[in-house]
């Protein structure tokens, strides 16, 4: 190979490197903590150093405090929604059941008016109580 392939293979080497670590930011520190004696933990850059990470910790605590409120108060607003949204649902369907159950009780009045029986009267009555239940139903409930 010749020298600028290679200078070129490592460049990019170090590119992916760096993303890998912007990636896992403060991995350098992770052990640091452990691995310190008494001596250096005393030293004022360790102070420093300790003292930077709790101000870092605690902002981040503030600025993440908002979020769980937001999302608490979000998350009932969608439990809300979706409650009326079941209410909603079961309304149209105790509704198009009503339409349609009346319905066919009204077209089958006829029917049996013919056999001479007074099922025919009941079954027009029956009906026209079912569909008129059914559309004040749907109105109180919207």
């Amino acid at each position: 190979m010749s020298e600028p392939e290679k200078l070129d293979q490592e460049s990019k080497g170090t590119r992916e490197e760096k993303t890998t670590e912007s990636a896992k930011p403060r991995r350098a520190f992770l052990k640091v903590r452990r691995e310190l004696s008494e001596e250096e933990l005393s030293s004022p850059a360790a102070h420093r150093l300790l003292l930077d990470e709790l101000d870092r910790s605690e902002q981040q605590v503030i600025e993440l405090s908002g979020f769980r409120e937001r999302f608490h108060k979000i998350d009932k607003e969608k439990a809300v929604l979706d409650e009326k949204m079941h209410k909603s649902l079961a309304s149209e369907i105790i509704f198009a059941l009503c339409l349609t159950i009346g319905a066919a009780l009204m077209g089958l009045s006829p029917f049996f008016w013919n056999m001479k029986t007074e099922v025919g009267l009941a079954s027009f009555v029956i009906g026209i109580i079912l569909i008129i239940g059914g559309i004040v139903l749907r109105a109180v409930l919207k």
